[in-house]
């Protein structure tokens, strides 16, 4: 069972810890995909750690991959600020297992539902 995200992330390596429910969150059987629809400036991260919730019951599927880049949203918004929300796109994403601590405690009990982990 993984607790932390930061258990997650090698020595001088980052990564970005991202919430979803699953609406915005695709990938193929390769790994390849992208999740969210964040206000996110940074634009380069080593890994990508995926904490997707369950529908019933606490705790969460994770996965992580390769970060690919940031990119404008891939669905459209009905948000006057679309143009400032972008989209996390990785590769080789792999479920590597699952959780049953919240988000917050998973991710360090930061208040977005993304974080940086460097």
């Amino acid at each position: 069972m993984i607790e932390y995200a930061r258990d997650l992330v090698k020595a001088n390596k980052s990564a970005v810890v991202i919430f979803t429910r699953g609406d915005k969150f695709k990938f193929d059987e390769s790994g390849d995909g992208y999740s969210g629809n964040w206000r996110i400036k940074r634009d380069h991260f080593d890994s990508v750690i995926i904490y997707k919730a369950k529908e019933r019951s606490t705790g969460a599927e994770i996965y992580i991959g390769k970060f690919e880049s940031i990119d404008p949203v891939i669905e459209p918004e009905t948000s006057k600020n679309r143009i400032l929300r972008r989209s996390v796109r990785f590769t080789n994403l792999k479920r590597v297992g699952e959780t049953d601590v919240n988000f917050h405690q998973f991710k360090g009990n930061k208040k977005n539902d993304f974080c940086f982990i460097n």
